[in-house]
């Protein structure tokens, strides 16, 4: 396809190019300090090599705990069987160091009161070892 034509990061895909892109443009993103989170940061669904995955998502998460900035555990993701959280972004983001937010995604407000998938994402939070915070606006 042509470069002007979007692209759903969560569609299946295998090229090292486009895995890149993600990396770059999230990092761009975030270095305009006009964001809270990342949200959702494994929602690539990247299904090619496991060496060129860590390669650009270490380079992401390397830039997110240098910068202090919290990468988002998606409840929605997690409840409703998404391809996220992604366990192999997660292992790569424990053992960088990263901080992380339990985030509810909710789209109708009854998904708030969903203290099962909060209690879910918490544990999964803990699985990895990862300095869970809460986020302040």
């Amino acid at each position: 396809g042509s470069e002007s034509e979007s692209v759903f990061v969560g569609r299946p895909f295998h090229e090292e190019a486009r895995l890149k892109q993600y990396v770059d443009l999230t990092i761009e993103a975030v270095d305009t300090g006009k964001y809270l989170y990342l949200a959702h940061p494994d929602i690539i669904n990247y299904i090619g090599s496991d060496k060129i995955y860590e390669k650009h998502i270490s380079r992401l998460c390397q830039f997110m705990k240098e910068k202090d900035f919290p990468l988002e555990v998606n409840v929605l993701g997690l409840w409703g069987g998404r391809t996220y959280p992604d366990r192999r972004f997660w292992e790569i983001a424990a053992k960088i160091g990263c901080t992380a937010v339990i985030g509810m995604d909710a789209h109708s407000p009854e998904q708030l009161l969903n203290t099962t998938a909060v209690k879910q994402a918490e544990a999964f939070c803990e699985e990895f070892g990862l300095n869970r915070i809460e986020v302040q606006l």
